[in-house]
């Protein structure tokens, strides 16, 4: 048992791991996309298939202790307009993504609770 979780509580953390760790990185890679770096098409990292982005020690890591890292996507910044601003941009994209899906999480478990009463 890792942290005293029961083998089902794994079970059911795997797929929002891989699912959290796979959005987050892939909005790094979209926006680093969308400021005019095309490596990250190239580079498959704009997808949400989960193992595009997950690093093996960072996983074992998260499970094992709680904190761990996907794969860090890599930006070539001679394609930015403004480096220094979209650099930051880049960077952010990860973090906003995880408040998204906390937000979209948050608001579908409300409605749940509304719906259903409990």
């Amino acid at each position: 048992m890792i942290f005293g979780q029961s083998i089902t509580d794994i079970i059911y953390l795997l797929p929002i791991l891989l699912f959290s760790i796979s959005l987050h990185e892939s909005f790094h890679a979209r926006v680093a996309y969308l400021l005019g770096d095309k490596s990250q098409l190239i580079s498959g990292r704009m997808t949400l298939y989960p193992f595009a982005h997950i690093d093996p020690l960072g996983f074992i890591s998260m499970m094992l202790v709680g904190i761990g890292w996907g794969r860090p996507v890599i930006v070539d910044d001679r394609y930015f307009k403004n480096k220094r601003r979209d650099n930051m941009l880049v960077a952010l994209a990860g973090p906003v993504s995880n408040l998204l899906l906390a937000l979209v999480v948050t608001l579908i478990l409300k409605v749940i609770i509304m719906i259903f009463r409990i």
